[in-house]
């Protein structure tokens, strides 16, 4: 993605959840980073409840820095 692609919060949205209901949900979650403890969330939510719990992607541009992902009970 980058900034042409202006993808809004609701269409992100909704591709994470159609992900997390598709038959690959797995597969594509393995994917991203984990809480607290790999690649780029490696030193994000490394105390608390939330360590390990957040998978999500890390995205940056020139003007805005983002993070989105799913948080599993």
């Amino acid at each position: 993605l980058s900034e042409a692609s202006a993808l809004s919060a609701e269409d992100l949205l909704s591709l994470l959840s159609r992900g997390a209901r598709a038959p690959w949900s797995t597969t594509w979650f393995a994917g991203f980073p984990v809480a607290g403890t790999s690649h780029t969330l490696k030193r994000r939510f490394t105390d608390g409840p939330l360590t390990e719990r957040i998978l999500a992607k890390t995205g940056t541009t020139n003007t805005v820095t983002s993070l989105a992902g799913v948080l599993y009970p």
